[in-house]
């Protein structure tokens, strides 16, 4: 085993590299899962405007069928799935 002595430390190298190794693996799940979350967030803005589009198109069906005379809406559904 190799060892260096500073400073009154002893430092032992192949463990120094094995902890850099470490060190560099765990950078990259990080940026790896940096790079998940910021696709899920796309994902959850797209649902968002999905939502939020659906929730309008129910409302304008509504004024429309409140706003005619004599006629009443029996039912809008809007329960499809969308794939985003």
């Amino acid at each position: 085993m190799a060892h260096v002595k500073q400073n009154s430390l002893s430092v032992d190298v192949p463990q120094v590299m094995k902890l850099r190794q470490t060190k560099n693996e765990l950078e990259r799940k990080v940026q790896d899962q940096e790079e998940e979350l910021d696709e899920q967030a796309g994902t959850i803005q797209q649902l968002e405007q999905v939502a939020i589009y659906h929730f309008f198109m129910s409302l304008s069906v509504f004024v429309m069928c409140m706003s005619s005379a004599g006629l009443y809406c029996r039912s809008y559904r809007t329960d499809r799935f969308i794939e985003v």
